[in-house]
Parts: C-alpha cells; structure tokens; sequence
C-alpha cells in the first residue's frame, strides 16, 4: 500500500470511528442469545464492521473491537 493509501485509509477510519455508534435490538429467530443486539455506526454503509452480542454493550464492545484491527 503506497503512503497515499495510508494516509487516505487512516483519514476514513478516524472519520468512521469519531461517529456516533447506533444499536438495535434485534432478537433474531434463533435459539442463541449471542446476536440479540447489532452496532454499527451512525453512516453505515455495506461492508463496515458491525458489531453483534447478547447485549446492548457486548454489541457495542465487539464493534469497536473489529474497527481496532
């Protein structure tokens, strides 16, 4: 990846990152509790990172997790 690519890369994940993060109690049909709750942040788009757990703060920690990596 060129610098140029860096640099954009890090601009997007600082901008993504610095936005409000959205949950959603979701209680999917399944007998698991683990995706009860969805995060994502405030412009979602397809392909970004969302964040899922059997509660509100799971979901918004495993979020934050993913955007870590």
């Amino acid at each position: 990846m060129s610098m140029l690519d860096q640099d954009t890369s890090r601009r997007i994940v600082k901008r993504i990152c610095s936005e409000r993060i959205v949950t959603r109690h979701i209680c999917p049909p399944v007998p698991s509790k683990a995706f009860d709750w969805e995060a994502t942040r405030e412009s979602y788009e397809p392909g970004w990172p969302i964040g899922h757990g059997p509660t509100e703060q799971a979901a918004i920690d495993n979020l934050i997790e993913q955007e870590a990596v």
